[in-house]
């Protein structure tokens, strides 16, 4: 039996052990369901980060080609050099 739920087991009178074992499972899902919801939590938000960066770059790097395009030739008429 696990250190939580014996220390819960032993405290509690005899006719209520059995309800203690169960609390301390529920506990046990308590925090497991909190310590996962944090984690996807900061998942989601380190993506939305990742994102930003990356239309940051697209943005600066559109910008960038768009002031480095070479002026457009006119064409030539006729023999002139």
């Amino acid at each position: 039996m696990p250190t939580l739920s014996t220390g819960i087991v032993t405290s509690l009178p005899p006719a209520e052990a059995g309800m203690g074992s169960g609390s301390a499972e529920q506990l046990g899902a308590a925090v497991h369901a909190q310590a996962v919801n944090a984690f996807t939590d900061a998942m989601a938000t380190g993506f939305r980060v990742v994102i930003l960066i990356v239309l940051i770059a697209a943005v600066a790097v559109a910008r960038g080609l768009q002031r480095n395009r070479p002026e457009p030739r006119q064409p030539r008429v006729g023999n002139q050099q």
